[in-house]
């Protein structure tokens, strides 16, 4: 009995073009991811040292981090990957002998888009389920911390200025709860008039519906300076001071933390937005894999390094028009019907061309 061996070989010429195109494109993925991991502890590190986020959360903002880094590079890792891999292919004869084995470019085609495929889908799980998790649990961690002397950027023993230059705080002692002692506060809540508070105990909160900060003082003594240098001394029971908040301290009522029941429910051009968002990298990854077909055709007189400079400024134009997309939308500048669908259909409409291109210098 006679059997066609040719599916059979195709099925594993692809599987062999899979396992390469990924191991490519997680590795330019996973140095994209690297770096902008380094970029941004570089940030939180300044947000640490101005007392926006308490140093014992840098672990966990690197760590949460990571889903928003890999939707963010993972479409020019996978189209990088494509390219890098077909590049080399096409360099060491390769592909002319997987073309003699019986795969035809209509198969290598399918195989591509294939891979798109299953990078997009791991692409939208992280785009919308793990990082809206990672932003909510990210705003658990914060108020968790919030009653810590570190999240306050506050020292025992030392003056710490207050945020927006409205004054100095100072505390003999402060526990993880928010419970503070001896504590001063010179407080300019207007430019005509100063308050000096003391008490010999105190409290420090986070509203967690507003995000601002306040301390409640017991106990103690407010003096009231105007500004034609009349005082008024007045002693309190209890008195309570709001103070500026970080912001980070309100990260939860940010659209990219709401659920999916959230969106859905909400008829504001906000949510609109970040639906679109959610969906954005998935179809981009799709698009710029069918670009990178094209774009891996192997010239000997074209130099491979200007195919992916060219890779990459394409790359940059199309996420900075869904990202300018995303802000008409907000402002109300675009439809939500249209949404970022005009952005995808030019780039598109690119591939369609590169390919067509591609079949005619074949």
């Amino acid at each position: 009995m006679i059997t066609n061996s040719r599916p059979i070989r195709t099925r594993l010429l692809s599987r062999y073009l899979l396992r390469l195109w990924t191991g490519y494109g997680l590795s330019v993925t996973g140095i994209f991811v690297l770096v902008l991991i380094v970029l941004y502890g570089a940030d939180v590190l300044e947000d640490i040292a101005g007392g926006q986020i308490p140093v014992s959360m840098l672990g966990w903002q690197l760590l949460l981090y990571l889903p928003e880094a890999i939707r963010t590079v993972a479409p020019l890792g996978v189209m990088l990957g494509v390219m890098l891999a077909l590049g080399q292919l096409h360099q060491d004869g390769e592909l002319t002998m997987l073309t003699a084995a019986g795969m035809t470019p209509r198969a290598r085609l399918r195989t591509g888009l294939l891979f798109a495929v299953m990078a997009a889908v791991l692409i939208f799980i992280i785009s919308a389920w793990l990082l809206p998790a990672a932003k909510r649990f990210e705003q658990v961690l914060f108020q968790q911390a919030a009653r810590s002397a570190e999240f306050w950027g506050i020292q025992a023993g030392q003056f710490t200025g207050l945020p927006e230059d409205q004054g100095v705080i100072y505390v003999a002692s402060m526990d993880r709860q928010g419970v503070a002692s001896d504590i001063f506060v010179n407080w300019r809540q207007q430019q005509e008039q100063e308050q000096i508070l003391t008490s010999a105990a105190g409290q420090f909160r986070l509203e967690g519906s507003s995000g601002e900060r306040s301390v409640t003082m017991q106990h103690g003594r407010r003096t009231a300076l105007a500004a034609n240098g009349s005082s008024q001394v007045l002693d309190f029971s209890s008195a309570q001071i709001r103070l500026p908040a970080p912001a980070s301290a309100n990260r939860a009522a940010q659209p990219g933390a709401w659920s999916w029941r959230r969106l859905l429910s909400s008829n504001t051009l906000t949510a609109a937005a970040e639906l679109h968002w959610r969906l954005a990298h998935a179809l981009a990854c799709i698009i710029l894999t069918s670009i990178a077909l094209s774009l891996a055709r192997y010239q000997p007189r074209r130099p491979a390094t200007m195919r992916v400079l060219l890779a990459i400024l394409i790359y940059v134009i199309y996420i900075n028009l869904l990202n300018l997309s995303q802000v008409w939308i907000i402002n109300g500048r675009l439809s939500p019907v249209l949404g970022l669908w005009w952005v995808h259909a030019l780039a598109l409409a690119l591939a369609l061309i590169l390919s067509r291109q591609r079949r005619l210098l074949a």
